[in-house]
């Protein structure tokens, strides 16, 4: 039986290593850790306020799933319009175990844009055939200033990319 040699650098899961270390270490230059532990600030605070308090109302009420609450003065039972509700209720979730952390959604946040940055290249890949404009199609993102901005909040506007 002949074994077949595989180059670990022109290997796709070299790439996806280097890419991953690519988009660590931009958040790392950028300084994006230093905010990581605040609560919401910056630009679009109420949006990311608002995202924060859908949240907590799932966390303290424990409503409903498809019923999700906010904290707003215009409406006495705090239900408004907002995207899928699944980011707030997995950041629940995961409070239950650990406790209210602004750290958290952030971090979440910030792994659920690597996953569809990991996707787009592997998409990329699968389509062109070609490592190289796989590999540069999710660089593009990733280098955009407001990309590295928002990844690090509590709004779901990079995830949406």
């Amino acid at each position: 039986m002949e074994m077949k040699k595989i180059n670990f650098l022109s290997s796709s899961s070299f790439l996806i290593l280097v890419f991953t270390f690519i988009y660590f270490s931009t958040f790392l230059s950028c300084y994006a850790y230093a905010i990581l532990d605040e609560t919401a600030l910056s630009m679009h605070l109420w949006r990311q306020c608002d995202a924060y308090s859908i949240t907590l109302n799932y966390f303290k009420e424990g409503t409903s799933f498809l019923e999700p609450k906010i904290h707003m003065m215009t409406s006495t039972k705090g239900r408004a319009d907002g995207e899928f509700p699944l980011f707030y209720y997995i950041n629940t979730q995961i409070w239950n175990l650990t406790g209210v952390n602004s750290l958290l959604p952030r971090l979440i946040n910030i792994f659920y844009c690597f996953g569809g940055l990991l996707c787009l290249f592997l998409f990329c890949l699968n389509i062109y055939k070609n490592r190289i404009l796989a590999f540069t199609t999710p660089l593009v993102i990733l280098f955009c200033p407001l990309f590295i901005f928002y990844t690090n909040s509590f709004m779901l506007n990079t995830c949406a990319l």
